[in-house]
């Protein structure tokens, strides 16, 4: 009797510290829906390439196989990625994700969102190549890019 006891109590402790995790087959979003532009100096940008990833370190500019040309407005649309999942642990996970842009063989960052919780469902981006900005590779950036990014929970 005493061994059921421990172990309820053992559940009941992981259960109320959030450290658990159960059988639930979900989705969840990974990469969000991205739509947006890319200008210079406030003038369309025909053919860059827009990547969109989860970053997964320091220097995550680069082919991604979530990429995109802009078209003659200067346009580009992502539809966005869920993975399934079995088991839902509970608790908020760290989320990091970002895009980059990649004109004339010069990638920019355009945006880098680290943080607790889901990717966002969706994201708008106005980026203009000409606000490029210094990335130091001892930082870590929460919403740093060149673009103007509103998110959609």
């Amino acid at each position: 009797m005493n061994l059921y006891r421990n172990f309820f109590g053992l559940f009941i402790v992981i259960t109320i510290s959030g450290c658990v995790a159960m059988p639930a087959p979900h989705t969840r979003q990974v990469i969000p829906e991205a739509n947006g532009i890319v200008t210079f100096n406030q003038i369309p940008v025909v053919g860059a390439e827009v990547h969109l990833h989860k970053i997964k370190g320091k220097n995550h500019c680069g082919e991604s196989k979530f990429s995109t040309k802009t078209d003659k407005d200067g346009k580009f649309y992502f539809k966005g990625n869920k993975d399934f999942r079995f088991f839902i642990v509970f608790g908020d996970p760290l989320e990091t994700w970002g895009f980059c842009i990649k004109h004339e063989d010069k990638y920019y960052n355009g945006w880098t969102a680290q943080g607790i919780g889901y990717s966002p469902l969706k994201i708008t981006a106005k980026c203009d190549l000409k606000n490029q900005r210094k990335l130091d590779d001892n930082v870590i950036y929460d919403g740093f890019g060149i673009c103007e990014v509103n998110r959609y929970d």
